[in-house]
């Protein structure tokens, strides 16, 4: 077993490389975005998000939540990486050929019109080139590095060729070419890492890996696809029921949201091996891992809901143009899904790394089942509002079921830590609510007000410290 300290600054380590992978590409594929939008307007970019949505859909079929069962196997038997690595791509190409050829029948089969036909089947391309990443195994190494410089270079190369040859509605077809190519320099750059260490990827067929990888990976595979229905499931009954224009403004404002989600699950990912690993050793770490974590989710959740409700018009402006002001009201909706996610997410890594992924997938699925049901009700009549609300309705059940089921396996304590950030965030809209200044200014000076105000109410202990500093920096 290894040495806290080792673990804790490989842990920081990690975290860190994946945190500044993650703004970097983030804010380089966010600006990339945001241009797409302005030079497609609404209606193009809708058309795009339109097929994403669908995308994600097929790319799970190649999938098949191997990817995370791969991570964990990886971070409990560093021995068999060479083998877990052969089995698991073995599989995922056999699954993405089959997926890529039913996106494709898909696409002759819907009513469409042909632009988005041609655009959904070049983006069928991404669920092979996505299968053959390995990603997820350099992430059950803890070699969050590499990942880090992966992401990073595909988001640059994406966001550099549209910044440079995307001129208007008539280069459409041109964001999905340079998307796979990206996807394409990331695979390169990972599969040629993993050669160096160890050796050319080939394809097995062990029928005994196999079953066993599907018996775990089908619960995880059936969790993320409930997952991407209340993610997912929107825009694509909106691109049916309303259109491209309403599915453009949704997605301008759920791409922030994703942005967020995606920075709050950070941490997660990162300790994800930590916790899978701790629950063999050592459940009085992950109980304490557990609690830390609870508490940073609770303190960034409350303050980006409350200045994201209170400053959405202007963000939504700033970002897209005045053109998407009409995303202002469902942004203010979901970004309250923000917080939600964020006290969830510890509640579900605690699932999934304590060997509970069917319960896992039965939280996920009662909240697709739920996502689903009111879709349907709500969007005919309140479009973009309505899906929003579903969305927030989903994780609201979503968080419910996981916090219930993690609590049978490890104590945990969410309603100790609710308190401190919610005055803060109260004070923090006081500062901001009624001021005139730039946007930028509000969110700066938003900040600063929820961090005096949360340091003052005592909400970092010396508890806290001696916590950060013995399980992630690995001091006594």
């Amino acid at each position: 077993m290894e040495d806290g300290r080792k673990t804790g600054k490989r842990a920081l380590k990690n975290l860190f490389s994946l945190s500044g992978a993650f703004l970097l590409s983030s804010a380089v594929g966010f600006a990339a975005t945001a241009f797409i939008a302005r030079r497609l307007t609404s209606i193009g970019y809708g058309r795009i998000a339109f097929a994403q949505a669908l995308l994600a859909y097929f790319s799970l079929i190649g999938d098949l939540g191997l990817n995370r069962f791969g991570t964990r196997e990886i971070a409990r038997t560093r021995e068999k990486v060479r083998d877990i690595v052969n089995g698991v791509v073995t599989l995922q190409l056999s699954f993405s050929l089959l997926a890529t050829l039913m996106m494709v029948l898909f696409c002759l089969l819907i009513s469409r019109p042909r632009e988005d036909k041609v655009i959904l089947a070049l983006y069928s391309l991404y669920i092979i080139l996505a299968s053959l990443s390995l990603d997820w195994a350099f992430k059950g190494r803890e070699k969050m590095g590499m990942v880090a410089v992966s992401q990073i270079m595909a988001s640059v190369t994406y966001a550099v060729l549209i910044f440079l040859f995307l001129r208007g509605q008539e280069d459409i077809f041109l964001v999905p070419i340079f998307y796979l190519v990206s996807v394409a320099l990331r695979v390169v750059f990972l599969a040629a890492a993993h050669l160096r260490r160890f050796g050319l990827v080939r394809l097995v067929f062990d029928m005994d890996f196999f079953r066993s990888a599907l018996k775990v990976g089908i619960p995880f595979f059936f969790s993320i696809v409930m997952i991407q229905v209340y993610y997912n499931l929107d825009t694509v009954m909106l691109g049916f029921m309303k259109g491209d224009r309403i599915v453009g403004l949704y997605n301008a404002a759920y791409r922030i949201i994703m942005v967020l989600i995606g920075i709050g699950s950070l941490l997660a990912e990162t300790f994800f091996p930590l916790f899978s690993r701790f629950f063999r050793e050592s459940p009085e770490k992950l109980e304490t891992i557990l609690d830390v974590s609870v508490k940073v989710y609770c303190t960034l959740a409350f303050p980006l809901a409350v200045g994201g409700i209170i400053l959405a018009r202007p963000l939504i402006v700033l970002i897209f143009g005045a053109g998407y002001e009409g995303s202002t009201a469902p942004f203010r909706i979901l970004i309250l899904t923000v917080a939600v996610i964020y006290v969830s997410f510890t509640f579900g890594f605690t699932n999934m790394a304590c060997d509970r992924e069917r319960r896992y997938m039965v939280g996920v699925g009662i909240g697709a089942l739920v996502n689903i049901l009111l879709n349907a009700v709500l969007i005919p009549s309140f479009d973009m509002r309505g899906a929003a609300v579903a969305t927030l309705a989903s994780e609201v059940v979503v968080l419910i079921y996981m916090l219930l089921s993690a609590r049978e396996v490890v104590k945990i304590n969410l309603w100790r830590h609710l308190a401190r950030p919610a005055v803060a965030s109260g004070v923090m809209a006081a500062a901001i609510a009624w001021s005139d200044l730039h946007v930028l200014a509000n969110i700066a000076i938003g900040a600063a007000v929820y961090l005096l105000a949360f340091l003052v109410m005592k909400g970092v202990t010396d508890r806290d410290v001696s916590m950060f500093r013995q399980y992630v920096l690995g001091r006594e």
